[in-house]
């Protein structure tokens, strides 16, 4: 993957609860997904409430498709 590969968000979203590769300033690389209400979720949760972490509006700005796992 190289530095290309990566996708505004304003440019254009993924497929709604796919798993994709984020970044944000904020929290940097976490693995997660779009809702189909159009907010990211990550893929952990959260420890206490046991719900889908939510991250703040605007804190993903960029995405990519996960890699293939190795054979």
């Amino acid at each position: 993957m190289t530095e290309k590969d990566w996708i505004k968000v304003k440019d254009k979203l993924p497929l709604p609860n796919t798993f994709v590769l984020t970044f944000g300033k904020i929290y940097g690389m976490v693995v997660g997904y779009i809702g189909n209400e159009g907010k990211w979720y990550a893929e952990y949760t959260d420890f206490e409430s046991g719900e889908p972490y939510l991250s703040d509006a605007g804190t993903v700005t960029h995405w990519r498709s996960l890699p293939k796992e190795p054979e």
